[in-house]
């Protein structure tokens, strides 16, 4: 089994400033709306990680996930972006320490 990387990315597009100076709160789900069984994001700070190791051979080598931010104020507003995060097989030999 070959393991990917415990933090995948920070979805940095989606961390717009808020207009009424208010905190942001995440959401991450996949294309069809139903949660990941593969990643999660942080509510607070938008990054997402890994739930569990991915096996390269036996998984998707492809996710296709929407994050959806709101904005807590009066109104309320939100904003969704799709998400693909493609997952590349690295060896030792890759890897630089």
């Amino acid at each position: 089994m070959l393991n990917c990387a415990v933090c995948v990315c920070r979805i940095v597009e989606v961390k717009a400033y808020s207009h009424q100076g208010l905190p942001l709160t995440y959401d991450l789900t996949t294309d069809t709306g139903v949660p990941s069984n593969e990643f999660a994001i942080d509510p607070t700070t938008g990054v997402v990680d890994l739930l569990r190791p991915l096996d390269y051979e036996k998984d998707p080598h492809q996710y296709h996930l929407r994050v959806k931010v709101v904005e807590n104020g009066r109104p309320a507003r939100s904003s969704m972006v799709n998400v693909r995060i493609a997952v590349a097989m690295y060896t030792s030999e890759h890897l630089s320490y």
